[in-house]
């Protein structure tokens, strides 16, 4: 389901959060931008630049207003190209799709369909049975290295 723009989002207000240097290189990225899918009030995409790897940009919406913008690139501020070049595709070409949040979707799920979820998802990435065993048994494993192993994991997944 494509749909233009669903935000209140406008070039000149892109423009305001960027100087011109960062607003042109966005420009030149809007084609690098990956597919658009809005989940719930977010945006996760890959934006292919310079690196092997795409980056990972993720914008947040606030009644359809844009409220935060975060990208794994090097770069030392924000909102950086790759963020800017998203926001752009938005207002010049909308989301090519809408889709359920991660947490509605698996609410759809029975039982059974979850458990195949979870099995397929330890077969691919057998470092997680680790983290959900700690999660079943209340095991004082701490979140915030849960949250370490997951981004030291996400740096090199595509």
């Amino acid at each position: 389901m494509y749909q233009k723009n669903p935000f209140k989002l406008t070039e000149p207000l892109i423009k305001k959060s960027c100087d011109a240097k960062t607003f042109g290189r966005g420009e030149e990225y809007i084609d690098a931008v990956s597919t658009l899918t809005l989940r719930g009030d977010e945006i996760s995409v890959k934006v292919y630049g310079s690196m092997p790897r795409p980056y990972r940009v993720k914008i947040s919406f606030n009644q359809k207003d844009w409220k935060y913008g975060d990208c794994n690139c090097p770069a030392d501020y924000r909102p950086c190209k790759h963020i800017i070049a998203v926001l752009l595709k938005i207002v010049r070409e909308g989301v090519d799709s809408i889709e359920p949040t991660f947490e509605d979707s698996l609410k759809l799920l029975e039982a059974d369909a979850l458990r195949n979820l979870l099995v397929t998802l330890v077969e691919k990435k057998p470092d997680l049975i680790d983290d959900i065993q700690a999660i079943l048994t209340g095991d004082p494993k701490d979140e915030d290295e849960l949250d370490a192993d997951y981004e030291a994991d996400s740096e090199f997944d595509e």
